[in-house]
């Protein structure tokens, strides 16, 4: 199935300026994104931002990248300007993966591609398992589902309150983060940018709420593979830096061992001897 890869990345974050351009390793975070996209079977691969570096930055390693709106607020309406640019057509499949998620799985991009197929109505994205012990973290965006995998609510806070773990009912599995990815129609994206802010959006400052107060469907299943960890705060940047460096120190590793094998395969191999037999 075809679809279109958009990665919202703006300079002006409130929370960490600049941080599409910061290094993870020797490779800005904007390219990170980028490049985990590109291992995804997407028909294109496009970065809407608000400034001119990170469009200079895209375009440096063969990317494609469009200036919008420097006022834009959430990474949805800056994907919409862009394809409103672009005059996309309104039935094609876009998933939107954030400019600050660089472990983000291309597995994980054609699961949500492949559940915006299946239901072209609703808005598609994926949750993973989270320790409760860093639910109350404000920089992890945190997910209530039904049975269906419907999302019911998105919050900054604890969700659910636990206060009846005591009385012997299992929290284990409930605690769910969410991560920065979604699929929709540029049909259904459209209709979110008519729409004004809505006030739960505003308060815990996540687009993900106007969806749902509009009536729109969420589904938010547990991701086929693991996203790593989104880049919100100085204190993720360092965390998603420490990560890379145990990545890259695991992969040596494994070259050195294989490296190693092959060499003493090579020393002890010895050809064998010929033997002729008296007819």
């Amino acid at each position: 199935m075809r679809f279109l890869v958009c990665v919202p990345a703006r300079y002006g974050s409130s929370r960490l300026p600049g941080k599409a351009l910061l290094k993870i390793g020797d490779k800005t975070l904007v390219r990170r994104v980028y490049e985990r996209c590109a291992e995804s079977s997407a028909a294109d691969i496009m970065v809407a931002t608000d400034d001119l570096r990170i469009v200079e930055e895209v375009e440096s390693f063969g990317g494609r990248a469009f200036l919008t709106d420097e006022n834009i607020l959430t990474g949805s309406d800056r994907v919409a300007e862009m394809l409103k640019q672009l005059a996309i057509p309104r039935d094609t499949v876009v998933v939107n993966v954030q400019g600050d998620e660089p472990f983000v799985s291309p597995s994980v991009i054609e699961q949500v591609a492949d559940g915006v197929a299946a239901d072209r109505k609703a808005v598609h994205t994926v949750s993973e398992s989270l320790d409760p012990h860093v639910s109350s973290d404000p920089s992890v965006v945190k997910v209530v589902r039904d049975k269906s995998n419907r999302a019911l609510y998105f919050s900054r806070s604890s969700i659910p309150w636990t206060s009846n773990a005591q009385n012997g009912v299992s929290s284990e599995g409930i605690f769910r983060k969410h991560v920065g990815i979604y699929g929709y129609t540029v049909g259904v994206l459209e209709k979110f940018v008519s729409t004004a802010p809505s006030d739960l959006e505003l308060i815990e400052r996540l687009e993900q709420l106007r969806f749902l107060q509009m009536g729109i469907t969420i589904f938010a299943p547990d991701a086929v593979d693991a996203c790593g960890t989104g880049i919100d705060t100085a204190e993720d940047y360092r965390r998603a830096c420490k990560m890379w460096e145990t990545v890259q120190a695991i992969t040596l590793g494994f070259f050195c061992i294989r490296d190693f094998r092959l060499r003493a395969v090579k020393k002890d191999f010895r050809p064998r001897e010929k033997v002729h037999r008296a007819r």
